[in-house]
């Protein structure tokens, strides 16, 4: 229930009241205006035009504006009424004999009651007067109720709902309406017997019947509802950040239940369940709410086991912390909990556990050792019945066949044996080597010393020998220790021998004779032929060649460079010319480089390895603190060392690294295709805003799911802009304590305040709005966590009026001062970086006692006390002093209204240092001070020095309020009793006499007498001396001859004693209204150009004029409005200025109104 209407049927007698204007002549027409629009609107001017009004001078014109009802709510002499209120209303004109008056026009009063013994009465003018715009709706979803008073009960009641038109929209028999479009609407209560053309879509005005009254309409406006949107709960997962946007219809103001404004906030929820609520406020006044819940979902464990080291050519099982519910997904694209990895290098295996939205990412390394590269050196043939060392390198720990476990071993078999060894390096790594050791007869070694150095390598055996006999055939056998032939060569050169003693026999024969056994595999002694001659026997040892491989990158990009290695031998020559097993080299071109080894034997093998040169692409740069959260790099802010930073490619991770103590990283040697970085947070960190400036000083980082976007390589391609920006929440807190010795710094003893409310706003540094509100603890302490780098200010609210904040700064000890304002309680702006805590935003307060109560007249029933007829007296001095200085006031005041009880006489003092005081009391001389201490202390009065005025002394201790402190006062009796003062206007000759009248008179000097014209400042007229003193009537009179001008004339009376003291009497109002001798003209007229207006007037007068068109209405505003001061005055009109037209021009002179017609022609 709202909008009550009042009195809505007190009307008076309608059939009585037509009736008795039936009697009048009207004659003044006030001009209306469509009802489809507002008349004016509140806080305008409602202005109207009227015509037909008697002008002669004896008659007077008075507007009233009436309610629906008819009761007298204003009256005015012009043509307009402020437009206070809203509501449908009516406007009457009224003439009146002037020298008649009328009665009962004054606010308050019917129309119906007005009288008059010469008056005519207008018809009433309607008039609409509409809220101001943006005034606030009475309803938004159609539905509006309101109370209604002082129908007739006796008879039908209805409430009839219109447009400002006044067509019927909605009829009720009760006071409420629903489904009302928006718009603007009256509402008009009805009581009636008999009603006819009550229907929806008639006119309310053309309603009519026997014995129905209409009440005052109610003016109400019905609004579109409104409605806001945050959209359905949503579920987080823990640590992640969301931005919350609220949606309307229509704009408006946004406010959520963070403190935050506008339609979009993000948000960081601490809790397993928050709920954010957002309240929508249109521009009519209509709110609605909406909020969302936001569920906080625990990331799942991501744990991928120890890491693991393994040998080439193993594998390893890597198991994830089993999560119910989650899925698996690793690097290499597996997805089940456990798999098996068999990795050629060493390797980083990521695994990322999700369930349902939330996921986590833990990291295990497989490192692959190489196996040792195993050779064994010794003899593949030997006699039988003879030993040979079998000598096997390329590792730490061996382990034979044969059961041995040194480097090198001696055997000696009796038949052909294979011997294996298994070598272990340092890492555990192990690799097997076989060797097969023929066992020969051996017949030739025991003919020929075989117990010989190696004069050959394996390979091919190049010899020399000394020429047989020409005439004869030579050839050259080798031939194993048994005789028998392996190879056969008229040449010097046997190829591809293995390691072993051999024989190498030279044999003269006559091919063109017979012989028979020269063959391979065939024994050199059972060669026989004719002519053959067999010679001595060449021994020799062979030895291995060296096996060496060459390790290293055969790939490389331009610019880097690769180290190589080679094993297997005792020196190294490489085709460089290095000599070391291991060198560098850095080709800027697809290069082949080899290395000549040879062992403790003297052999040497050549190898080989070829290193194509790529153009490669990189991408990297750097992970930075940023210190106030901008998510810009600023200058100083550091890099965060030691973050793990993934590098996927089609989803799958091909590498990652960890930030040097610059906070830089780097991914190089990249092959073409698309990357997308991922940035592990580091511990306590959060992730800043990504984007925020340019691409080499921002954040590519999404804060939400760590990823960057997409960058494709391919030949060169460098990004090295590819950032990550974090920071740490900081916190913002300290103390509000009690400062009792108000010297802003804080002291031993001195308490904290408990519960004192301290507000946080600011804006975080990326631009988000933060308000937050906390209250102190018991020892005074508050504290803002979690707050994101931002610039802040800290405001701290008194917790009663009792208090006031304390000096700011006052300390040079930053931690023990006071950093409010101590008017607003506002701190200066405070700028918190990454992980600051800022423990040093203090406030001191401190208690001022209060001390006073009242000064009261004494004018109750008992003398001397405080009672149920004394009042309290404003504008009354008071001064507080202290003991230490009793000559100088502390503090004055004047007493005035109590706030809060609204009572007068009050005063207060707020004293800050505890200590000894007294009140003064300046009294005005017409006091005197009443009896002190007669009553109890809230009675009584304190002034014990009357002639000084002061109390006693009292003490103030801190915080401890002295409300009874009060000063009585009653009123010298006055020296003049005035009984009349009056006056009246002299029409013949043209004066204005004034008269009083006193009844006694006490140490009287004289009177002033002073007038005010038409609002004007006072000024003295006249000083009439006082009668002194006098206990009989006297009789002052006055004639203001300086009175010929029409006007208002207020005069008072100034009193004034011998000893100077004065009272003041009156006003008294006399109207003046003076016949003026005018003397206008106006010419031309017609007019097509120029015409001019002069006018003659009394010296003096004051002239306005306007000028109308044909229908009444007032064109192009006042056209002058002055003072004649020589009693001619002329206005040129410019007709080339109007429409084609008759024109009225309103002249006001002096009061007097003087009418013209001006005709303009084309």
């Amino acid at each position: 229930m709202n909008n009550l209407i009042k009195n809505i049927y007190s009307m008076f007698d309608a059939s009585l009241f037509r009736s008795w204007i039936l009697c009048i002549s009207f004659c003044i027409l006030i001009l209306p205006i469509a009802f489809s629009q507002c008349y004016s609107t509140v806080g305008n001017t409602l202005t109207f035009t009227t015509s037909g009004q008697n002008t002669n001078s004896n008659y007077s014109t008075l507007y009233l504006l009436t309610d629906y009802s008819g009761n007298i709510l204003a009256s005015s002499t012009t043509n307009s009424f402020p437009a206070n209120n809203a509501g449908l209303f009516k406007i009457y004109g009224l003439n009146y004999l002037t020298s008649a008056g009328i009665l009962n026009t004054s606010v308050g009063n019917n129309i119906s009651n007005i009288s008059g013994s010469c008056f005519d009465i207008s018809q009433p003018f309607e008039a609409l007067i509409c809220p101001a715009p943006g005034s606030t709706c009475q309803t938004f979803d159609g539905l509006y109720s309101f109370n209604s008073t002082g129908g007739n009960t006796a008879i039908s009641t209805v409430f009839v709902l219109t447009s400002l038109d006044q067509t019927i929209s909605q009829i009720s028999t009760t006071p409420s309406f629903s489904g009302i479009p928006a718009g603007d609407y009256l509402i008009f209560p009805v009581n009636y017997m008999d009603i006819n053309g009550l229907i929806i879509g008639a006119n309310f005005k053309n309603i009519s019947g026997n014995c129905f009254d209409v009440g005052n309409p109610l003016f109400i406006k019905s609004c579109l509802s409104c409605s806001v949107s945050i959209g359905e709960d949503i579920d987080l997962c823990q640590s992640q950040s969301i931005v919350l946007t609220s949606s309307s219809a229509t704009s408006g103001t946004y406010t959520w239940s963070t403190g935050q404004t506008g339609n979009s906030i993000m948000v960081t929820p601490t809790q397993s369940t928050q709920t954010y609520a957002v309240t929508f406020t249109n521009s009519e006044g209509c709110t609605a709410q909406d909020n969302i819940i936001v569920n906080i979902l625990g990331n799942p464990v991501s744990n991928a086991g120890a890491d693991q080291t393994i040998c080439a050519g193993q594998s390893a099982t890597l198991t994830a912390q089993p999560v119910p519910g989650a899925t698996y997904n690793w690097s290499n694209g597996a997805t089940s909990q456990s798999i098996t990895v068999s990795p050629s290098a060493s390797q980083t295996y990521t695994l990322t556990v999700t369930k349902g939205d939330c996921f986590s990412v833990s990291d295990v390394d497989v490192t692959v050792n190489i196996l040792p590269t195993v050779t064994i050196a010794g003899d593949n043939v030997i006699c039988n019945g003879t030993s040979t060392s079998l000598t096997a390198s390329g590792g730490n720990i061996y382990a034979w066949s044969n059961g041995s476990t040194t480097s090198t071993i001696t055997v000696s078999p009796t038949t052909t044996t294979t011997y294996t060894v298994t070598v272990s390096d340092a890492n555990g790594c192990s690799a097997s080597e076989s060797i097969m050791v023929s066992v020969s007869n051996c017949d030739l070694c025991t003919v020929y010393n075989c117990d010989i150095a190696c004069n050959e390598c394996a390979g091919d055996i190049s010899f020399s020998a000394s020429s047989g006999n020409p005439l004869l055939t030579n050839s050259f056998a080798l031939v194993d220790g048994t005789g028998v032939i392996l190879q056969l060569t008229t040449g010097n050169t046997f190829s591809n021998v293995n390691s072993g003693i051999y024989f190498i026999f030279g044999i003269n024969y006559d091919d063109t004779k017979s012989y028979s056994g020269l063959q391979i595999g065939g024994n050199i002694y059972a060669v026989t032929g004719d002519c053959l001659d067999l010679g001595q026997p060449y021994v020799i040892k062979v030895c291995d060649n060296p096996n060496p491989l060459i390790s290293g990158n055969d790939q490389i990009c331009a610019g880097n460079n690769t180290s190589l290695s080679s094993t297997g031998g005792t020196s190294y020559i490489w085709s460089n010319g290095m000599t070391a097993s291991s060198i560098t080299v850095s080709p800027t071109v697809t290069t082949t480089y080899s290395v000549t080894v040879t062992n403790a034997n003297g052999c040497s093998t050549i190898a080989d390895t070829t290193i194509t040169v790529n153009n490669c692409g990189q991408i990297g740069n750097f992970v930075w603190q940023d210190l106030n959260a901008n998510g810009i790099q600023d200058l100083g802010e550091p890099g965060i060392e030691g973050v793990h930073v993934i590098l996927l490619k089609n989803g799958t991770q091909v590498a990652s690294t960890f930030t040097d103590p610059n906070g830089m990283y780097l991914f190089s040697e990249l092959a073409p295709g698309d990357y997308v970085l991922m940035f592990e947070k580091p511990s306590g960190y959060t992730a800043t805003t990504a984007n925020q400036g340019t691409d080499g000083a921002n954040s590519d980082a999404n804060p939400l799911t760590a990823l960057t976007n997409v960058y494709t390589v391919s030949g060169d391609y460098t990004n090295l802009d590819i950032d990550a920006g974090y920071y740490k929440l900081a916190k913002l807190g300290n103390f509000v304590w009690e400062d009792i010795n108000k010297n802003g710094s804080q002291d031993a003893n001195e308490p904290g305040i408990e519960n004192v409310q301290v507000i946080l706003s600011g804006t975080t540094g990326s631009g988000l709005s933060v308000n937050l509100s906390t209250f102190t603890d018991q020892l005074g302490m508050y504290m803002f966590s979690d707050l994101i780098p931002g610039s802040y200010t800290v405001t701290f609210v008194k917790p009663n009026a009792d208090y006031s904040i304390t000096t700011k700064d006052a300390n040079a000890d930053d931690a023990r001062d006071s950093d409010a304002n101590p008017t607003s309680g506002v701190t200066e702006s405070i700028v918190l970086t990454s992980g600051e805590y800022n423990q040093t935003i203090d406030a001191g307060m401190h208690q001022c006692t209060k001390v006073g109560d009242y000064v009261w007249l004494d004018n109750g029933s008992i003398p001397n006390v405080q009672d149920a007829g004394d009042v309290g007296l404003n504008g009354i001095v008071v001064e507080l002093y202290s003991t230490s200085n009793p000559s100088t006031p502390l503090q004055s005041v004047l007493t005035d209204i109590n706030p809060e009880t609204n009572t007068s006489g009050f005063y207060q003092f707020d004293v800050c240092t505890p200590g000894t005081y007294f009140i003064k009391v300046v009294k005005a001389s017409t006091y005197n001070f009443v009896n002190p201490g007669l009553s109890t202390e809230d009675a009584d009065s304190d002034i014990t020095d009357a002639i000084s005025g002061v109390t006693t002394t009292f003490t103030v201790d801190y915080g401890v309020n002295i409300s009874n402190i009060d000063i009585g006062l009653m009123t010298i009796p006055l020296p003049v009793k005035l009984t009349e003062f009056a006056g009246s206007r002299d029409k013949e000759n043209r004066e204005n006499d004034l008269y009083w009248v006193t009844a006694s008179e006490i140490n009287n000097d004289f009177f002033i007498l002073e007038r005010s014209v038409n609002g004007s400042p006072f000024v003295e007229i006249a000083t009439i001396d006082g009668a002194g003193n006098s206990n009989t009537s006297v009789l002052y009179e006055y004639t203001d001859v300086d009175s010929k001008q029409s006007g208002t004339y207020v005069y008072r009376l100034i009193q004034t004693d011998f000893d100077g003291r004065t009272e003041v009497f009156g006003p008294v109002t006399i109207q003046v209204v003076e016949s003026a001798d005018l003397n206008v003209k106006l010419y031309p007229n017609p007019s097509f150009n120029t015409s001019f207006l002069e006018i003659n007037t009394p010296v003096g007068a004051k002239i306005e004029g306007h000028i109308f068109d044909a229908s009444g209405k007032l064109i192009g505003g006042q056209l002058f409005d002055t003072v004649v001061d020589d009693g001619y005055f002329t206005y040129r009109l410019d007709a080339q200025s109007f429409a084609e037209g008759v024109y009225t021009i309103r002249l006001i002179i002096n009061g007097q109104v003087k009418s013209l017609r001006w005709i303009v022609i084309k």
